[in-house]
């Protein structure tokens, strides 16, 4: 291995080591989806969870990125309708509702597609 590979990879999982441990201290979370790597500060993270508990009613309950919206949160076709036009109206982007009822299964996948779409979170 070249220093500069090596020089590269230690780069990189210093990031990553640097990240994961200012979760606590600088609120940065990475979310890993389909090996794509986002930085999302928490707060911002809380804000789409507070939509996501908003829109679904629900209250109590710790919401994670790999809960189904359909399985785990009982989310209807009128749910997922009422989530879109919030999320829309919280980030100012359009998003289609037969391409997120394809792609989105998760929460995770929720935050994946705003960040697609240009979403500032």
């Amino acid at each position: 291995m070249t220093n500069i590979i090596r020089d590269n990879i230690l780069l990189i999982v210093n990031i990553i080591i640097e990240c994961s441990a200012a979760v606590n201290e600088n609120g940065c979370y990475i979310i890993i989806t389909d090996n794509i790597k986002w930085r999302v500060r928490l707060k911002d993270m809380e804000r789409v969870f507070e939509i996501i508990e908003e829109q679904l009613h629900l209250s109590g309950m710790e919401l994670s990125e790999d809960l189904s919206l359909k399985d785990d949160l009982g989310a209807d076709s009128i749910d997922l309708v009422e989530l879109v036009m919030a999320l829309e109206d919280e980030y100012g982007i359009e998003m289609q509702y037969e391409e997120l009822e394809k792609r989105v299964k998760t929460i995770g996948d929720i935050i994946e597609y705003l960040t697609e779409q240009g979403a500032d979170l």
